[in-house]
């Protein structure tokens, strides 16, 4: 490598340390957001079957009423 006054090269291990502090965080968020959006799919899925038996169980005393 060229002379590059020891400054400089401070900055530069500086900009690599948070470059890979970026990068950590990057991936960290990532996983987050899959791990939210498995959470969320599966919600959406129990929310789904809760309102099918909701509707069934609200037309029982209809049923019910009509024997």
């Amino acid at each position: 490598m060229d002379h590059v006054p020891e400054g400089e090269i401070a900055t530069i291990d500086d900009t690599d340390n948070r470059m890979s502090e970026l990068r950590s965080v990057v991936s960290y968020l990532r996983k987050e957001k899959g791990i939210v959006d498995l959470q969320l799919e599966m919600a959406k899925r129990e929310n789904g079957v809760l309102k099918n038996q909701n509707e069934r169980l609200s037309q029982r005393p209809e049923i019910l009423l009509l024997k």
